[in-house]
């Protein structure tokens, strides 16, 4: 495999990281989380930052984590994707593996992701494999949340076990929503 690197999104390159994330997700539209990565404040969140993935000078997907002001030790994986030329070539598996040790570094205890298990299915295998812990959640008062469709992934990043996540709030918010692009 060759070398992948991480590259922050800033202010120069996040028009592509919007490009990325609408190529990896045309259904769904990420650029006010991304936008919102680059203010110095951030609204909902304690954390958020994105990063583009590059092998070489080339962009091959995006990722990025997010800490929820609610939740200050649950660090969350953000947009995760690869583009479809570059799948099935370990990119997604040493993308957890940098997001991981990221996380930790910022001090959370667990790392999680939530993926639509109906769309998203070809990638529970690589999800199996990185994260500890697999849940549904089914939390009715979060009102974009599609029954039996959602699956929370955690992962400890202390010597302790993982605790479940028990269908505390996600904050699911529509990202169907084009008309922002």
């Amino acid at each position: 495999m060759q070398n992948l690197c991480f590259e922050v999104v800033s202010k120069t390159n996040y028009l592509k990281a919007i490009e990325i994330q609408n190529l990896i997700f045309p259904k769904e539209n990420g650029k006010n989380d991304i936008l919102e990565s680059l203010k110095r404040k951030k609204t909902n969140y304690k954390y958020l930052k994105y990063f583009l993935m590059k092998i070489k000078n080339q962009y091959v997907g995006i990722s990025g984590i997010y800490v929820y002001n609610e939740y200050p030790k649950d660090g969350w994986v953000a947009w995760f994707g690869v583009l479809p030329d570059f799948r099935r070539k370990g990119i997604g598996l040493q993308t957890i593996c940098f997001l991981k040790e990221k996380a930790k570094k910022i001090g959370l205890k667990s790392l999680r992701l939530y993926t639509d298990s109906i769309l998203y299915k070809s990638a529970e295998p690589l999800y199996d494999k990185c994260f500890e812990h697999r849940e549904i959640y089914d939390n009715i008062q979060d009102k974009h949340f599609q029954v039996g469709d959602t699956l929370i992934y955690s992962s400890s990043l202390t010597k302790h076990n993982v605790e479940p996540w028990k269908n505390k709030n996600l904050f699911l918010g529509p990202h169907d929503d084009r008309k922002n692009m």
